[in-house]
């Protein structure tokens, strides 16, 4: 087949740079802050499950087109095929296991409406900064895993410290390592409308 046939089932997800050299490894990647975007073929996609196929150096070659040609039309579908879903805490824990009553805090999840590989909605575009506007705030991002990351509102206060010493017990407690995406806390500023890893 071309890749004319195939670019509309590309599509991509994020993951995280301890399985560095997995990723590098005969596969086509972009690197985003410390971060990897990979490409996958879209076999099939329901509400059980997605089935894909890695996408490999001799794929792109065999192709003729590059990582970025991936990643555009990645983007595309990825959108398509992996709406972004963007909701409270409180929300998502009451809909997994009913009322838990008392609210626990301004905490948000951001992940796509299949809840795999969630934490690529950071990609799509606009996306962050819409966020900002609906929190009219700037924000900190925990990634929790690949597949969701946890929202915070800058204006509550969390000294970096503390929130990268909860994402790395997240890390070493409940994840595998291919789950695993960062181990530090972001930080998006409205007024540049950029993810950033340096911060206090």
């Amino acid at each position: 087949m071309t890749y004319q046939k195939l670019k509309e089932r590309v599509v991509f997800r994020l993951v995280g740079a301890k399985e560095e050299a997995e990723i590098l490894k005969n596969r086509p990647y972009i690197q985003f802050l410390d971060l990897f975007v990979v490409f996958h073929f879209l076999l099939d996609v329901s509400q059980e499950s997605i089935a894909t196929v890695q996408i490999t150096n001799e794929h792109m070659q065999r192709w003729g087109v590059n990582a970025e040609f991936l990643y555009q039309a990645g983007l595309e579908n990825t959108c398509k095929f992996f709406p972004a879903e963007f909701t409270s805490m409180q929300e998502l824990i009451e809909e997994m296991v009913g009322n838990v009553g008392e609210e626990r805090g301004e905490m948000y999840v951001l992940t796509n409406g299949m809840r795999q590989y969630g934490a690529t909605v950071l990609l799509y575009p606009n996306i962050l900064d819409m966020i900002g506007e609906i929190l009219q705030d700037d924000y900190y991002m925990l990634p929790s895993s690949v597949h969701e990351v946890i929202i915070l509102p800058k204006q509550q206060g969390i000294p970096k410290p503390i929130m990268d010493t909860m994402v790395q017990e997240i890390n070493d407690t409940y994840l595998i390592p291919k789950e695993t995406l960062s181990d530090h806390a972001y930080l998006f500023e409205r007024q540049c409308g950029k993810m950033k890893i340096d911060f206090s």
